[in-house]
């Protein structure tokens, strides 16, 4: 496992400088064919990387704190992965934003402002939510913070899913994308980050990709339970972190 890890690493580094490699090979052709998708390095993918500052260092103003949990809304249950967002840093601190970035919109160009299929499929994805999501990102806010709105909780990542799956106010956020737009708040600082062990868990959890991936990675691809997905997380995890080591120093 540690050389095929290692040389999937050793591929799949020259595409962070986002130029094509002259003679690419076949895992790199698949990568390119959608960055936001395959690429592993989660910052360096195309929608990550021109998001606004704000909803990624941690460094915000604490009066724009509601705009950034309504930034993150919209970019994972509306945005992620279309033409249209190549063209805009995904910061939405007042509606009229929204209106000037859709433009002259009509149902017939839905699909260039929001991909129904971003997370597979899913029930529900669409702009007519951006309504929604604006309003339900206060509630999102007084769960994070104290009552005077100044004092962070220091949530959780596993209770802030847990959190968002039980709210019946955010359309088309499944298990997925609840767990991603976490990890988003994890980077705006707006929750704490989680230990390895419960960032596999939650990979347990998920029952998705990676989870399939981690199967496919045992002899004979038999079953594995959640707890047996989360301890092969940790595994990988510990494998490519050495070797990423090695590339640094």
């Amino acid at each position: 496992m540690m050389d095929s890890i290692d040389t999937f690493i050793d591929e799949l580094l020259p595409l962070l400088d986002a130029q094509s490699p002259a003679s690419p090979t076949p895992l790199q052709n698949h990568v390119m064919q959608n960055l936001d998708h395959c690429l592993p390095f989660r910052e360096h993918a195309p929608s990550r990387a021109r998001l606004h500052p704000g909803l990624k260092s941690g460094s915000v103003h604490s009066g724009d704190i509601l705009s950034v949990i309504r930034s993150l809304l919209i970019f994972r249950g509306i945005t992620f992965d279309t033409r249209r967002a190549s063209n805009s840093d995904g910061w939405y601190s007042h509606r009229s934003q929204w209106e000037y970035y859709r433009g002259p919109y009509s149902e017939d160009n839905e699909n260039e402002f929001v991909n129904a299929r971003a997370y597979g499929p899913t029930d529900g994805r669409s702009t007519k939510n951006f309504s929604t999501f604006w309003d339900a990102a206060p509630g999102i806010q007084e769960f994070l913070f104290d009552d005077k709105m100044k004092v962070l909780h220091n949530r959780g990542f596993s209770e802030t899913i847990k959190f968002l799956l039980a709210r019946k106010d955010l359309p088309s956020f499944g298990r997925l994308s609840s767990f991603l737009l976490v990890e988003d708040l994890v980077y705006a600082g707006l929750v704490q980050s989680p230990s390895l062990e419960e960032f596999a868990r939650e990979v347990g959890n998920l029952k998705k990709g990676a989870g399939r991936a981690l199967q496919r990675m045992v002899p004979g691809h038999p079953s594995l339970s959640q707890s047996d997905i989360a301890q092969a997380f940790i595994s990988v995890f510990e494998c490519v972190a050495s070797l990423v080591a090695l590339y640094i120093y």
